[in-house]
């Protein structure tokens, strides 16, 4: 079995109980987490500001950030935007995103400015 390749249905509803993000967002998250994005929900009830959307388009939860780094171990912002959110691969490489991304990985981290 892949991984995230279960409890689909169960993620999705988990996803649209998050009144921030769009269904563009939540066919997002299935579409790279699978059921794991069960995980991102939980953790973005856990967090203060985890189920906040970072983008315009309401498709990417802050709590993804924090998941990338706590689940999947990534070090840097370039795993995190390009590998593990994947916003990277845009038009854009999601330029308008690496500064919100890049405080919530800092806060995460412990880095300073």
């Amino acid at each position: 079995m892949l991984p995230g390749a279960y409890r689909l249905e169960e993620a999705r509803e988990a996803l649209t109980s998050i009144q921030a993000i769009s269904n563009k967002g939540v066919e997002r998250l299935l579409s790279i987490y699978g059921g794991r994005a069960i995980e991102i929900v939980e953790l973005a009830r856990a967090l203060p500001e985890g189920g906040r959307c970072i983008d315009s388009d309401r498709s990417v939860l802050a709590a993804e950030v924090v998941f990338a780094i706590r689940e999947e171990m990534a070090l840097t912002l370039t795993d995190i935007v390009h590998r593990r959110l994947m916003i990277g691969l845009s038009a854009t490489q999601g330029l308008e995103l690496y500064g919100v991304v890049a405080r919530i990985a800092g806060a995460e981290f412990g880095w300073d400015e």
